[in-house]
């Protein structure tokens, strides 16, 4: 009797510690899923964050993609067109982790620099600039996130064009923290050339007051385009537009010979001014004035 009791007991024993087993082996799983699902799901944000913050919005279906490239004196694009070879590019492009980073990297970067632009679904320019492992977006925002840029360079097939370091993506910004995004200025400009003279009246809040005189005997006809220069050293460098989606009415205005007009003109397409000289561009007439 006693030895049935210490068998039954033994079972028991058994029994229990089996249970204990399996619980803790059920907890082991549900554990292992939950870290599963927490880094899974941490991709996925991870992924959705970074399409949301680059090229998320880019309408791959009504815009061609251009890829820039810089080294330092030419820029280079190629252009796609193709609506299935810019989404190959796009998701490549967001397979690579993010992190936010300040602007002060943006003092680190040399060529070669790349960039793309690509119009987003509501027809305004969604432009990346990108060097070294740091990303710059069109609206400031700056990432470190590496990838081979060279590579994608080299493999790309589309039309290449030549531009003007001006219309690099996020120039205006770039130019802040390296020379090389400004565009020497290779002519002296006059600010009085066949009787048609450009003065400077003012300078506040973000606006330039101008007058155009035309002492000549004949109409001048000008456009509403305009650029800005800025001494550096003695030499005049044109500066980028700040902000991408500026643009210029394509209109003609005539100016009556023996009179003058008085035009204003925004500062702030170009950021930010520190204190110096520049000139303002208008017709192949510059007017000097100073900042403070």
């Amino acid at each position: 009797m006693k030895a049935f009791q210490n068998t039954k007991q033994s079972r028991i024993i058994a029994a229990v510690a089996a249970a204990m087993v399996l619980l803790a082996g059920i907890s082991f799983l549900a554990y292992r899923f939950q870290v599963f699902g927490a880094v899974k799901s941490g991709q996925d944000r991870n992924r959705s964050q970074n399409q949301a913050l680059l090229l998320g919005d880019a309408s791959t279906d009504t815009s061609a993609l251009q890829v820039y490239w810089f080294d330092g004196s030419t820029v280079k694009v190629r252009t796609i067109y193709d609506s299935a070879a810019e989404k190959e590019l796009i998701k490549h492009i967001h397979g690579f982790p993010l992190k936010e980073a300040d602007e002060q990297a943006l003092h680190s970067l040399e060529p070669p620099f790349y960039g793309i632009w690509i119009s987003d679904t509501q027809g305004w320019d969604l432009t990346l600039a990108w060097s070294g492992g740091v990303w710059l977006k069109n609206d400031g925002s700056v990432y470190y996130g590496d990838m081979d840029f060279p590579s994608i360079w080299e493999r790309m097939e589309g039309d290449e064009d030549t531009m003007t370091v001006l219309q690099f993506p996020n120039a205006g910004r770039l130019a802040r923290y390296n020379p090389l995004f400004m565009l020497k200025s290779e002519q002296v400009i006059p600010d009085c050339a066949d009787g048609v003279s450009l003065s400077v009246e003012a300078a506040a809040d973000g606006t330039l007051t101008a007058r155009i005189h035309n002492n000549s005997r004949e109409e001048f006809t000008y456009g509403e385009y305009y650029s800005l220069q800025k001494q550096i050293d003695g030499t005049w460098y044109t500066l980028p537009i700040m902000e991408g989606n500026v643009g210029f009415p394509d209109i003609a205005c005539i100016l009556p010979a023996g009179e003058s007009t008085e035009k204003q003109y925004n500062l702030d397409i170009f950021g930010p001014l520190e204190p110096g000289s520049y000139k303002l561009v208008v017709e192949g007439l510059g007017a000097v004035f100073t900042i403070y």
